[in-house]
């Protein structure tokens, strides 16, 4: 997705970029979630040379069909700015896991979008998840010199837009963080279960915590509801 199609609903530290509209499948709350994202499937992996404006990579990757967030899962991989060596940073989506690792000081971010075709279109995904009591993300790991910053966007189809955020120590070892749908604010207030019965487009963003030379690299293995 080219930059001349940021998207107006920018709340974190880069620009979200924009998506338009075909309806796509609707989870009951009745149904059975099935895992929302285990990053499995065809391999991608993007390597960024850090400079002084910064460098950035828009993805669109096929999910599997039948998939509850939609055809296509949408990362935006910027790095923000030049470490003092000039190093390398990677994304590498792929075989159960989403990979970022952050060049020798190097300050980067990563967007996962959900409600997207593989065109770049807004599609809104009509997601129930009124029977669960929040969202999921596992992590292989993070190592990181100040920590990591996760920010997940609900954009209910009532409006608007609903923020939770959490920063995360260095941990060696897979653990799980959760985010109930009760700490997502916006500025209706909190999040309801009323609001999450159907959900246009949810947003993941991580970036190392801190200012400047930040090195961060960790790996997400799954993105889920839970009861």
């Amino acid at each position: 997705m080219n930059s001349e199609k940021k998207l107006t609903m920018k709340t974190t530290g880069f620009a979200l970029t924009a998506i338009a509209a075909v309806a796509i499948l609707s989870v009951t709350a009745s149904a059975q979630l099935p895992m929302l994202d285990d990053f499995s499937g065809k391999a991608y992996v993007k390597t960024l040379k850090a400079t002084q404006t910064g460098q950035t990579d828009a993805h669109y990757e096929a999910l599997p069909h039948g998939s509850p967030v939609g055809a296509a899962r949408y990362t935006y991989f910027q790095v923000e700015e030049e470490g003092t060596y000039a190093q390398s940073s990677t994304l590498d989506i792929g075989n159960g896991v989403c990979i970022v690792d952050s060049g020798f000081q190097n300050d980067s971010a990563l967007e996962i979008l959900y409600g997207t075709n593989l065109k770049g279109d807004q599609v809104p995904m009509e997601l129930n998840l009124s029977s669960y009591s929040g969202l999921q993300l596992s992590f292989a790991g993070i190592v990181s010199t100040e920590g990591l910053d996760v920010n997940i966007e609900i954009w209910p189809s009532s409006g608007g837009y609903y923020v939770a955020a959490q920063g995360l120590p260095t941990n060696g070892n897979s653990f799980t963080v959760d985010f109930p749908f009760t700490t997502f604010s916006g500025a209706g207030g909190t999040l309801t279960q009323t609001e999450v019965e159907n959900i246009s487009y949810i947003i993941i963003v991580t970036e190392g915590e801190g200012d400047a030379d930040v090195t961060d690299s960790f790996g997400i293995t799954s993105f889920q509801a839970y009861n």
